[in-house]
């Protein structure tokens, strides 16, 4: 009995020691070391604002209060370092876990990291003297110019050369999930995102996202990606490369996207409804990635079905030949043709627009300041006296103006005088007929 009672109290008394030991160590010098090698290391100022050290349950160092850089390029909240007991008593530094507590990284921060990170020309990679087996990140922060970027958790695990093992990131409002992972020289990563607003383009939420690709240096390969978004689907393939300025390229296919939903996120007055579906090819060019919208290129083919054309009636100005169109509104079953965007420009040919009662063929341009020009020839299919009449197409997205050409009025008008009703459109079409050949006399 007494064996067992002096066990326990050397046992206590154990544990007081080993409570009470960091206590005495002398935190102050471990601190002024701490800041003066990461500041070497970083290439940068580092202030350290407390560190204190435990023994139970394990071995671990706490440093709190952590600033890199003149302008705060990195800082965090707190930073723990869990000692691998096994490994102490074999003569290595292990750090079963290192775990950053609300780091925030600005992008000269994140540059800084990466340079860090890269190997040298000519450097030969040498042991590392501490090993650290993982990382745990919690309400990390990225400041991006241009971006918003929401706050992550992550879990890195790494190998016993001290390498990426995996990576999983899950920003902290569960809408994005990300997995990477090495093969080679490269890192695979899974995305999958739910209920997630871009953080780039605030607009835009997506529903459901799954996608695969490709990181290689400064190429990121996506070998697929299918989303499900205002009402409809969109597929995609291609590439983004920072290797110099920043590219990317794609092809998309989207299929029953709701056009009036998309006008809604965009706070936009919606000038078309109904479900769009397109399949094309999408570049975009720039020295800074913000700046990749600013030269959107797009060449594709479209379909718009069940919709409605808003701000001009085509049948009405059709019918009446010599009123203008400006209001109303043009219901169709369907209306196709080709987009190429250029920026903000944006040209839309070979338009092919049918309804029951009404046809039209033309093409528009919208120009960056949202004016609209170009010539639209419709038909009314149930009048045997009427043939297609050509108009020019002016105004803005919000204020469309729809007029018969000067060929269109003239002709109408001659037809109209010499017989009424079948004359009409006659003079329509010798009216188009003698504009073309006085253009290919005299030119414009």
């Amino acid at each position: 009995m007494k064996n067992s009672k002096h066990i326990l109290l050397w046992a206590v008394l154990i544990i007081v020691a080993l409570l009470a030991i960091p206590f005495f160590i002398p935190t102050q010098r471990y601190l002024e070391k701490a800041q003066e090698v990461a500041s070497e290391a970083l290439g940068m100022p580092v202030h350290i604002e407390s560190m204190r050290f435990a023994i139970l349950p394990t071995p671990r160092a706490h440093i709190g209060g952590v600033v890199a850089g003149e302008q705060q390029e990195i800082s965090l909240q707190g930073l723990s370092v869990v000692a691998s007991i096994p490994s102490l008593l074999a003569g290595k530094v292990e750090i079963s876990s290192l775990n950053i507590e609300h780091p925030v990284l600005k992008k000269s921060g994140v540059d800084k990291l990466i340079a860090l990170a890269s190997p040298k020309k000519g450097e030969e990679e040498s042991e590392s003297a501490v090993l650290i087996r993982s990382i745990h990140l919690s309400e990390a922060k990225i400041e991006w110019p241009d971006a918003t970027i929401p706050a992550f958790d992550a879990e890195v695990e790494m190998d016993a050369d001290n390498r990426l093992s995996a990576a999983d990131l899950n920003t902290t409002d569960d809408a994005l999930k990300l997995h990477l992972a090495p093969n080679k020289e490269q890192y695979r990563i899974t995305l999958q995102a739910h209920n997630w607003r871009v953080s780039f383009a605030e607009w835009l939420k997506i529903d459901d996202l799954q996608s695969a690709m490709v990181l290689n240096g400064n190429n990121l390969q996506i070998d697929s990606l299918k989303a499900k978004l205002f009402g409809g689907a969109l597929d995609m393939n291609g590439s983004l490369n920072w290797q110099s300025n920043w590219r990317f390229q794609s092809k998309f296919k989207a299929s029953q996207i709701a056009l009036p939903q998309v006008f809604s996120a965009l706070g936009k007055k919606s000038p078309l409804s109904g479900n769009l579906s397109a399949n094309g090819d999408c570049r975009m060019s720039a020295k800074t990635a913000g700046k990749l919208a600013d030269n959107l290129a797009v060449d594709s083919q479209f379909k718009i079905e069940n919709g409605v054309l808003h701000g001009v009636d085509l049948l009405k100005v059709a019918s009446l030949l010599l009123k203008s169109g400006a209001g109303g509104e043009t219901q169709f079953d369907t209306f196709t043709g080709n987009a190429q965007v250029r920026g903000k420009q944006y040209k839309l040919s070979n338009l092919n627009v049918q309804s029951g009662l009404m046809g039209a063929t033309g093409h528009v341009t919208v120009a960056p300041s949202k004016t609209l020009s170009g010539e639209v020839k419709v038909e009314v299919k149930n009048s045997a006296n009427m043939v297609a009449i050509p108009m020019n197409v002016s105004g803005t997205l919000d204020s469309p103006t729809v007029f018969p050409t000067k060929s269109a009025l003239i002709g109408g008008a001659l037809g109209t005088a010499v017989l009424p009703g079948a004359g009409t459109a006659a003079g329509v079409q010798v009216g188009e007929k003698a504009e073309k050949v006085l253009k290919g006399l005299f030119g414009d």
